[in-house]
Order: C-alpha cells, then structure tokens, then sequence
C-alpha cells in the first residue's frame, strides 16, 4: 500500500510542477464582464496570448523563466492599458484578474470610411505613402525611413518597469518643444546620436510610448568614451606597456574597464525601476531583441504634454578575468550625457 500512496505523491507533485508553469487569468470590465481579445504580453520576452470569448487567458512559462519577476502588459482597443506583477500566489494556479478601463468616453472615434462597391474590387494595399510634392529626404547614416511592421508581426516590450539603472536623467521638454508626434522625438534623438558615432540601436515598445537602446560602448572612469575601436570593444584594454613593472602591476591591480548602455524612454507613465539589476550580458542582449526602426504604429502618436524623455544609464565595471558588475559611479545621469556630447547636440538641434 505504501507504494500506491507514494505513486499518488509523486503524481501529485509532477501536477503541481506543472501548474507553477503556466499562468491562467481572465481579463474584465469593471462590471466583471468579460473583455474578448485582449491582448495579454509578458513583459521582456514575444510570449503573448488573446483572452478568449469569456475573457479567459493561459501562458505558458519557459523553464528558463520560472524563478524569474513575470510582468504582464495587458492592452485592448479602447481600454486603457495596465500591467500587472505576477505574485507567487497566482504563480501556484490562483487565477490572475486583470480589470480594463473604458477609454473616456468623451473621446469621439471617427466612423470607418465607406466600403467601396461589391462591383468594384478594392485597390491594393500600398506600403508607402508621400504627402508631400518634393521627394522625401535621403537615409541619413544607413537608417531608412520607417515603415510599417509586416502582418502579424509586433513590437518587442521592454522590461517594464524597466531593470534597476545605475543613474538617470530627465531631458529637459525645452530640447523638445518643436516635436508632434514620436517620430519626431526620435528624429531629434537619433540626429545627434549617429552625429556620436552610436549607429547601432534597438527600438522596444513601452506604456505610452518607446524606449531607444544604443549599443554598449567602453568608457573612461570620467565617462568620456574610448577611442575606437576600443570604444566597441567589450574587453577590457590591458596595459600598454609590457615591462615587468607592468606585469607585477597587473598581478595586483588587474586592468580593468569601465562600460555604459544609454536606454531613452519616451512616455507620459510615471515610473520607477524594477530594483532588479540587470546584468551586461542582459543588457546586450537588448540591441539584438529590438526591432532596428521605430514603426508607424508608433511613430505616429502625439508627443503629448505629459511626455518626458528620460535617459536610463546602466554602468558596468569589468576587472579582467572576473564578472562584470553594474555600478553607481560618481557621474550624474546628466553629466554621463554631457561626456558623452548627447546633451549639446540636443540642444543645438
């Protein structure tokens, strides 16, 4: 008999396992109705799933993520937005509720334009439209000019609330005040960033908005970069001189660098950081999950008056031969974007 309860146990305990692994929900009104095809992401990752007809959702969590802060960002046309923090409770099968609010309903969404005649086929979709008489400008610095994002096909999320930065710094609106819409914030953005040398970024989808991530550079302990191709490199420089001065030095005081991420965000959602660091691996990893271009989808969105730009700065110190580690070194968030020689091209834009 012994043996049949320990069967049941270790069933028991194979179920249990893999509940832990996947995260049900249901996603309502205020009225507890349910909300039909909501779109429910985990935040960080592509893993998306719908709510079905009575609003209820399942997502499967990887192996790799199971003892990892699962973020969910919850959206549906005409609903405001919210994300919702995964407590270990729901983790163990409590189902998560996540409650949608109605847009204001004083916003007036205009009609559908008429269906054209039965008789008539419609024209074929076009991917590029010119609403001006002169040509459009030529690609600055190998960017092209943005485009829709192929069907089926969405914007990446970048961890929100984002991972703990090691400083940070709100641009002044002022640098901004001629901007409508997104694009031109990243126009501005960008502008000055390939006039730097910082041609390799990675746009993300945020609340509200976009976050622009730059390629990982090598920087001096004052914050001002190295000189490329040093700038690029993630290795650390050994000492220049091979004495064996040099070499009793280095057995002491292993050389060490000193490296920088810049992550712009643009929204009108108050945040804070995650208080979980992320580490360099995982910050270059964000160059490569992003898309290379900011799609219409958001481009086109207004620059609102509660949208601040911000600069997320994540510093690492590397000593040769151990991990890097993210730091809080003595520079300002605004002093790193004035070593950097960001803030005077913004400026002068």
């Amino acid at each position: 008999m012994n043996w049949f309860k320990m069967l049941c146990l270790m069933v028991l305990t194979s179920l249990s396992a893999f509940a832990q692994n996947k995260i049900t929900g249901k996603v309502i009104r205020k009225d507890s109705s349910a909300i039909v095809s909501a779109s429910v992401n985990m935040i960080g990752t592509t893993i998306q799933a719908n709510s079905d007809v009575i609003g209820d959702f399942t997502i499967l969590i990887p192996d790799s993520l199971v003892d990892k802060e699962i973020v969910l960002y919850v959206s549906k046309k005409g609903y405001l937005s919210t994300q919702k923090i995964v407590d270990s409770v729901e983790r163990q099968g409590k189902p998560v509720v996540i409650m949608l609010t109605k847009l204001n309903a004083g916003l007036v969404t205009p009609p559908p334009s008429p269906s054209p005649p039965q008789s008539v086929p419609p024209p074929p979709p076009t991917t590029t439209t010119i609403t001006s008489s002169a040509p459009p400008p030529p690609p600055q610095d190998g960017v092209e000019q943005a485009k829709s994002l192929p069907p089926g096909q969405q914007v990446p999320m970048f961890p929100w609330p984002p991972p703990e930065y090691s400083v940070s710094a709100v641009l002044d609106k002022n640098y901004f005040k001629q901007a409508k819409t997104m694009f031109d914030i990243d126009d501005i953005l960008t502008t000055a960033l390939s006039d730097l040398g910082y041609y390799d970024r990675s746009y993300f989808e945020i609340p509200n908005g976009f976050a622009l991530v730059n390629r990982i550079e090598q920087i001096n302990e004052d914050g001002t970069p190295l000189i490329p191709p040093a700038r690029w490199s993630v290795t650390v420089k050994a000492y220049d001189r091979l004495s064996w001065s040099a070499y009793l030095k280095a057995l002491v005081f292993p050389p060490s660098g000193f490296f920088r991420i810049i992550v712009f965000t643009v929204t009108d959602n108050a945040f804070t950081s995650s208080y979980k660091k992320a580490t360099r691996a995982t910050a270059e990893q964000w160059l490569k999950s992003g898309i290379h271009q900011l799609p219409a989808s958001i481009g086109n969105k207004s620059f609102g008056r509660y949208h601040l730009c911000s600069a997320l700065i994540y510093e690492f110190k590397k000593v040769q031969s151990k991990e890097a580690e993210q730091i809080t070194g003595e520079l300002t968030g605004t002093e790193h974007l004035e070593k950097a020689g960001i803030i005077p091209l913004i400026k002068s834009h």
